[in-house]
């Protein structure tokens, strides 16, 4: 997987998929977090950014998935469990199949290929004030899927090259 830690800061390139669905939107957490993010999941040496979201979606939810469009690319910048991100991340526009018995689903728990237990939702467009998505400058973007690609610059931590 194409990451860099040096132990306190982190480098991280990650894929994610938007699936909407019936006025939802799919996201996901990890054990313990108290946010959901875009489910997908880092990229490997000499994958496509497509291939990426394919893979990590078999892995997590044991389904093909369509990759259409790129929507957004973030430049994310937080800090998680005690370490600083620099996060370079692809959103594509992603669909399950029409058989997809995850499309019926509210929640259901998954496990990925490592067997950390991720948690799965489909959360409606009308209440995504009810839970924190991560990252934040995507939700008003929700809206309008189908504007051209944006390029985000997300900075949830201050700057060390430019602010005290």
């Amino acid at each position: 997987m194409l990451i860099i830690n040096d132990g306190e800061n982190v480098f991280n390139y990650r894929i994610a998929g938007v699936a909407t669905h019936g006025g939802k939107v799919l996201v996901h957490r990890g054990p313990g977090d108290d946010f959901w993010a875009f489910p997908g999941g880092r990229g490997e040496m000499g994958e496509s950014a497509a291939d990426t979201l394919r893979r990590e979606m078999m892995e997590e939810l044991q389904t093909p998935v369509h990759v259409g469009n790129l929507l957004w690319f973030v430049e994310n910048f937080f800090e998680y469990n005690g370490r600083r991100y620099h996060e370079l991340g692809l959103y594509f526009a992603m669909s399950l199949p029409a058989t997809s018995p995850l499309l019926t689903m509210e929640e259901r728990e998954f496990r990925d290929e490592l067997g950390v237990r991720l948690l799965f939702r489909w959360q409606p467009l009308d209440a995504l004030d009810q839970i924190t998505i991560v990252p934040a400058c995507l939700l008003p973007r929700l809206s309008a899927l189908d504007n051209p690609i944006e390029h985000l610059v997300n900075r949830e931590v201050k700057d060390p090259q430019t602010e005290p």
